[in-house]
């Protein structure tokens, strides 16, 4: 996937950052695998043990991450995915906060804002919210996300940004906003595809369970 911020870092660090994230890759994949068909025979398991497997392989992700920030605390990389990771679990104050924090101790650093702003990305999952109430509380989970979003990026539109950042922002903004438009893929990093691609995944499902309406999962 190879690292997109490298301040500050030599290519000994790089090598490491680098190896910490395809890790977290190939976890990602095999739990996405089983997420996706969790039937499929050669597996040989129940769904509830494959769904408990998901969430092991998450966990391990998340730890792997949290030794890699403490290693290399100026790793935007590495910050980004672990909040990612921790938005995936249904975390996403935990995953927002952490961000947060993140953005306040590189205040002039638009790169550092805008994955902050990012992680208000697909905010809220229908997994998270259930019963009855289910559906209005996700409405509200997404225009929380949605508005604090465009606070931030309100505030990051006056910083001077380079021709990549504002179209990193204007790409989260129209999958926050709109359906995600696949051509903008090719004018992104690996960092920001990855986070983007979640974000647009999962206000696809917002979309799909808003259409569906409210119900008694």
């Amino acid at each position: 996937m190879g690292v997109s911020y490298r301040k500050g870092f030599s290519d000994e660090d790089i090598a490491e950052i680098d190896a910490v994230i395809e890790g977290m890759v190939d976890a990602r994949f095999y739990a996405k695998q089983l997420d996706r068909d969790p039937s499929r025979p050669v597996y040989n398991v129940d769904l509830n043990t494959l769904f408990e497997t998901s969430a092991d392989i998450r966990a391990k992700i998340e730890q792997d991450l949290r030794r890699g920030v403490e290693r290399f605390p100026e790793s935007l990389d590495l910050h980004a995915f672990l909040s990612l990771n921790l938005r995936e679990q249904g975390r996403y104050e935990e995953g927002v906060e952490h961000m947060r924090v993140q953005a306040e101790r590189h205040p002039d650093d638009a790169d550092w804002q805008i994955a902050y702003a990012g992680s208000y990305m697909g905010y809220g999952a229908r997994s998270v919210y259930k019963g009855r109430d289910g559906h209005a509380q996700l409405l509200a989970a997404h225009e929380h996300g949605r508005a604090k979003f465009h606070e931030i990026a309100d505030r990051i539109y006056r910083m001077p940004l380079t021709n990549p950042q504002k179209d990193t922002l204007n790409q989260f903004s129209a999958a926050i906003d709109q359906k995600p438009r696949v051509e903008f893929i090719d004018a992104r990093s690996p960092l920001v595809r990855t986070l983007d691609d979640a974000g647009a995944k999962a206000v696809n499902k917002l979309g799909e369970w808003l259409r569906g309406g409210p119900g008694e999962d």
